[in-house]
């Protein structure tokens, strides 16, 4: 991006990056800023996101960057896994559309006007879900990516028995 902006690095303590290593960048850039608006990027987004306005090869490398920020791949204690996606109504109603990944959206709290959530578990449909979405793209959080490739392994160990 041409800058000489700095890069700050945290621990961070909360939530479910408890104690993981992050970075944070600021960039302040009004060009940059409305870019990101035509696209539908905007700030605070997290109760008003619309699907965006891009070229349809771009949507699953669009969601694969959306699911970095604001989904998770869990795998519970019974070996069970699945995947996890929070977000606006109208881009997880879109993503659903697209990808299959729940029969229904589910309000996250009740007091939040545009908060939902879908998650779908087992092994064969969460990864296959996955596959799609790493297949589109090389660009991805290596944390979560890490996971979608034991989730793999998982798979393929099953499959070849």
């Amino acid at each position: 991006m041409n800058t000489n902006a700095e890069i700050v690095d945290h621990i961070q303590n909360a939530g479910f990056s408890n104690n993981t290593l992050m970075s944070k960048i600021t960039l302040n850039s009004k060009d940059l800023s409305n870019d990101l608006a035509d696209k539908g990027i905007v700030p605070r987004k997290s109760l008003i996101l619309e699907p965006p306005k891009i070229e349809e090869e771009y949507y699953l490398p669009y969601i694969l960057g959306y699911f970095d920020g604001d989904g998770s791949i869990f795998v519970s204690k019974q070996n069970i896994w699945g995947i996890h996606l929070e977000g606006t109504k109208e881009t997880l109603e879109w993503i659903n559309k697209l990808l299959n990944v729940s029969e229904k959206l589910k309000k996250r709290y009740e007091d939040e006007k545009n908060n939902y959530y879908i998650r779908c578990g087992g092994t064969n449909k969460p990864y296959l879900i996955l596959k799609q979405l790493y297949d589109s793209c090389d660009t991805h959080l290596d944390r979560k990516y890490e996971k979608y490739k034991a989730l793999e392994t998982v798979v393929l160990n099953r499959n070849i028995k």
